[in-house]
């Protein structure tokens, strides 16, 4: 109510009764049920001095885990790394917490480029979530798919990131809901001559850069010596840089 306002005109024709006083000028009434709470409240709000009327409202709440369930792939149980729980989540030990972080996202709508040896595009924990651009640099090539028959480190890596949930197989990704790319620099053999050169490289760190949110690089060089960044790579870096 409005101060110098107040409610014992109302009340005296009305069939409501002063239920509370919260302040000098805030007050709940109390109506015989809903239909009449509403049409009082309404009455009310059209009385000279009513600074606002409405009826109490009991809100609908739906309680929200804090974790999202665990998926159903058999070596879930053993991705440590992912989940690693006591009874009644009591945390057993260090881990990504991962499954706090899927209720808000599972990396739906972000592209990861694989960049190794070529990930088994025909795996059936990972070719629904392989949706490209795939490309061997190597070749020159839009296949993607492992340079050799013993080719099988980038497949596991893909497993890491994006293995698909729920369908009662394998691994879990971390990011289960993002898409994978498979870029190729490795050629069949794994010596020294086997590897993109550094031309290829450049036009492997700018590919896509407009499409691929994330580049994985989960390979080295086995020399020890302390190189900078080769001028090729630095340009090809920038340029997927500047496309987002």
């Amino acid at each position: 109510m409005k101060p110098g306002h107040g409610l014992d005109a109302f009340l005296a024709s009305s069939s409501l009764t002063l239920a509370r006083t919260v302040s000098s000028n805030l007050f709940i009434l109390q109506a015989a049920d809903a239909a009449s709470a509403i049409a009082a409240a309404e009455t009310l709000a059209r009385q000279e001095g009513t600074l606002a009327s409405y009826p109490v409202m009991r809100r609908s709440f739906k309680r929200h885990d804090a974790y999202a369930k665990a998926p159903n792939d058999p070596l879930f149980q053993q991705q440590w790394n992912l989940d690693n729980r006591g009874k009644d989540r009591n945390l057993a030990g260090p881990d990504l917490n991962i499954r706090a972080a899927w209720p808000m996202t599972r990396g739906e709508g972000v592209v990861v480029a694989v960049v190794d040896d070529g990930v088994q595009l025909d795996h059936p924990d990972l070719k629904s979530r392989i949706t490209g651009p795939n490309f061997n640099f190597y070749r020159n090539s839009t296949n993607g798919g492992p340079a050799s028959s013993s080719a099988d480190h980038a497949t596991a890596v893909a497993g890491l990131i994006a293995a698909e949930a729920d369908n009662a197989r394998g691994v879990v990704g971390v990011s289960p809901g993002a898409q994978l790319a498979s870029w190729v620099i490795f050629g069949t053999s794994r010596g020294l001559d086997s590897i993109a050169n550094d031309e290829q490289l450049m036009n492997m760190f700018e590919y896509a850069g407009d499409r691929v949110a994330v580049q994985n690089h989960s390979w080295g060089s086995a020399s020890t010596a302390q190189l900078g960044i080769e001028a090729l790579s630095e340009a090809g870096i920038a340029a997927a840089v500047n496309k987002g």
